[in-house]
């Protein structure tokens, strides 16, 4: 035994670089898996806990600004208000008695339990930063408050938040925090199970650096001064419930349900989506890495052929010689395996903090489990191990003659020969490349695939790359307006600024974000992709958003029906204008004054490109939207980073693992071409020009792979979330890593020549005579 084990091991001895970069191959697959669902997998169990014993809604159902005629019936003794905000600073008792009154109409569909779900928006100043808070009133039934730390507040003067937030910005547990006005003492830390993203201002804009969720007391929320809005949180009573049923009601805007809610719902398609691309990147990596250690296992096999005749015929049966094999692969591959997978749980923590640091979720301890380990070490094993056997038993378990008979070429020659002639006229050396890869069909097609696999995750961080940059980034820094003031419609405010009506509404059953405009106003441009001004087609119609296109359908021409403060109203779609971030629908505002609310001259909402001299109820500032936006980015290009060094790791790897291959099996064709006259630079444009043509057909393929895959989660992500976010890639992206890949290809094959140019003459004289 030890003497077959000691020749084993001096067979494979002299691969010692391709070995170490195919146990990276192993690891590299076993870490990707270990590491996710080490880290994302405590998350996920963590967070089905803690969103049902805190009763997570189902549902939102999300209800005009403004208060129906037929509600007004229902508020005896309450002074006319039009708004709701407008009820609420009038009389608290009547804005409640709204809210009851709203929440006894959707309970009459029945089959759901509902709740009005009650908050107030408001500023903290932090030096000359404006820092964004929503602050609710605790669920009696349904989104629960999760107290991480401390206590919850009781005084008039006592507030929770996020640790997040706290933690970013220097608060501890009895600190003093200002908003609005007043200070407050920090009682606990806490998190909504209906707000996983802190997403306050914007979808999109979910950083807990500059804003937080927190919660009162009944009384301290009355006392304070931010501006309030509320929607009706619901959870089934009946899975086969539809929300539509809902659209009947005078209050009603849209209902979104939690798995399509970007602030509730995008946990669980992250963790799905993360779990799942972690699994089929693993597999594929894995893939790869079990062929190569086929054709390696193969090749070392195939030269020991003959020995091993001569030791069958000595009495040695199949066990006996092919278990030093199957030993040092056990050996090899549980080792890497290992190595991966301990990787994967070092960093797993890490991982969950990435993730804790984004959504608002509790932290578990991270701890190795079984089916981790049965999967990331055991399954790709037990294949491994039996792909192994498989080839041993197919060279060796022949009779010792045949073992001991020279190899025939024969099945090699006649495929040759086919491809000969279906290339006749092509050059020789093309002639030859297009032969020598068809003869070794599995490495080619090992090649192409490593070549697709880590093309498009170089194309997929490039696309995430540009998504806010052509999106966010681009719209505000499109328009003139550097400050938005919000108020009440009742209100008579100083003349500054520019006015706008800003108001969600419902166009073509598809949420809709409706900004009136007036059409000789300077700082909101609106153009077409070709640069065309749009604003004077706001008189015949509707303007609307790339976004709102490709979310409802509509095109210029179309009819559209808009239902507005309980009104509706049939518009044309006169233009789609270049904006992506956001469901826009832009009109007239005089009109769009005059169709719902009897009037030439309201307006809600101040466009200005200087601070506003006076206080409003809400101002945003679109220097805080790009800050905001610039930290996201910053964390997405994190994960881009990984993903780019993923993928050239993973190129390098498979490119140098099998042009090793490669060069190693052929080591008799090189010698043999040596003999007939060839140089070294020729010989390796025959042996590994075929896999210059194979990286760039990978690169081509790659390239639809990438932009359709793209396209369909844009659209998936539009369809699930109403949230258009494009994803794509320019030409000069596509250039740059086709040359840095060129470049990647140049250095591996320069290593592969080297090798080319130790093969002596000798080999193929020596090997012709044996």
């Amino acid at each position: 035994m030890k003497p077959l084990i000691l020749h084993t091991v001096r067979l494979l001895k002299g691969q010692w670089r391709s070995l170490l970069l195919l146990g990276v191959i192993l690891a590299l697959s076993a870490f990707t898996y270990s590491v996710v669902h080490l880290g994302v997998g405590t998350i996920e169990e963590n967070t089905d806990a803690y969103f049902e014993s805190h009763v997570q809604e189902d549902f939102s159902i999300i209800t005009t600004p403004t208060i129906a005629s037929s509600e007004r019936e229902a508020l005896e003794n309450c002074p006319f208000a039009f708004s709701i905000e407008a009820l609420y600073d009038a009389s608290p008792s009547c804005f409640e008695a709204l809210m009851d009154h709203r929440v006894e109409t959707f309970d009459a569909y029945g089959e759901a339990t509902l709740e009005a779900r009650i908050y107030k928006d408001g500023v903290i100043r932090e030096n000359e930063d404006a820092h964004d808070i929503r602050v609710f009133l605790d669920g009696d039934t349904i989104n629960k408050t999760y107290l991480e730390a401390g206590s919850m507040p009781t005084g008039d003067d006592e507030i929770a938040i996020l640790s997040n937030y706290a933690s970013h910005n220097g608060y501890t547990l009895g600190d003093t925090l200002e908003t609005e006005g007043k200070s407050y003492t920090i009682t606990g830390f806490i998190l909504l199970p209906d707000y996983n993203l802190p997403a306050i201002q914007h979808p999109l804009f979910f950083m807990s650096e500059t804003q937080t969720l927190a919660v009162m007391d009944k009384s301290a929320f009355d006392d304070y001064g931010g501006s309030i809005d509320a929607h009706i949180a619901g959870v089934f009573d009946s899975e086969s419930f539809d929300l539509s049923v809902y659209s009947e009601a005078d209050s009603y805007l849209h209902g979104l349900l939690t798995e399509n809610n970007l602030r509730s719902g995008a946990v669980y398609a992250e963790i799905e989506g993360s779990r799942g691309a972690s699994l089929a990147l693993s597999v594929l990596i894995a893939f790869i890495g079990i062929v190569v250690v086929g054709l390696m296992l193969k090749k070392a096999v195939d030269r020991s052929k003959r020995p091993f005749g001569v030791l069958k015929a000595l009495g040695l049966n199949f066990k006996e010689i092919t278990l030093p094999f199957l030993l040092l692969v056990t050996l090899f591959s549980l080792f890497f395996l290992l190595v991966g997978t301990i990787l994967g749980w070092t960093f797993a923590p890490s991982l969950q903090q990435f993730f804790l640091m984004i959504y608002l979720l509790p932290e578990g301890v991270v701890s190795l489990n079984i089916s981790t380990v049965m999967v990331s070490v055991l399954v790709p094993f037990f294949v491994l191990l039996s792909l192994s056997l498989i080839i041993i038993r197919r060279l060796l378990g022949k009779e010792p003659v045949v073992l001991m008979r020279p190899l025939s070429s024969v099945e090699r020659t006649i495929r040759f020969k086919r491809m000969r002639r279906l290339l006749a006229r092509a050059p020789f050396f093309t002639r030859f490349q297009l032969a020598f890869l068809t003869r070794n069909l599995l490495k080619t097609t090992v090649f192409t695939i490593g070549v697709i696999l880590s093309v498009f995750l170089a194309f997929l961080a490039f696309a995430l790359d540009g998504v806010f940059d052509e999106t966010l980034d681009a719209y505000y820094e499109s328009i003139d307006v550097t400050h938005t003031a919000h108020l009440l419609g009742e209100t008579n405010p100083p003349d500054e600024g520019e006015r706008v009506i800003e108001v969600d509404g419902r166009m073509h059953d598809t949420q809709a974000f409706v900004i009136g405009l007036d059409a000789a106003q300077t700082l909101h441009p609106l153009e077409d992709e070709n640069g065309a001004s749009l604003l004077g087609d706001l008189n015949e119609g509707a303007v609307i958003s790339k976004s709102f296109q490709l979310l409802s359908g509509l095109e210029v021409g179309d009819e559209a029906t808009l239902n507005l403060y309980g009104e509706q109203k049939q518009v044309t779609i006169e233009g789609v204008a270049d904006i992506y971030p956001g469901n826009h629908v832009f009109m007239d505002r005089a009109s769009l004054s005059e169709s719902f609310l009897d009037s030439l001259d309201f307006y809600n909402a101040l466009y200005h490109d200087a601070p506003f001299d006076n206080d409003y109820d809400r101002v945003i500032e679109t220097e805080n939207i790009l800050a905001s936006s610039e930290q996201i980015n910053e964390v997405i290009m994190r994960v881009l980073y990984v993903m780019i060094v993923s993928a050239i790791v993973i190129g390098v790897i498979i490119m140098a693992l099998l042009t090793g291959v490669t060069i190693s099996d052929n080591g008799y064709n090189i010698a043999l071409l040596k003999v007939l006259g060839y140089n070294n630079k020729e010989i390796g444009r025959m042996i590994l020009g075929g896999y210059n043509k194979m990286l760039v057909l990978g690169f081509i393929i790659a390239i639809p792979i990438s932009l359709v895959s793209f396209s369909v989660m844009t659209q998936l992500f539009a369809d699930v979330y109403s949230l258009v976010w494009p994803m794509r890639i320019h030409v000069w992206q596509i250039f740059m890593i086709f040359v840095l890949y060129g470049m990647i290809y140049m250095i591996v094959a320069m290593r592969a020549r080297r090798e080319i140019e130790r093969v002596s003459l000798q080999k193929a004289l020596k090997i012709y005579q044996d």
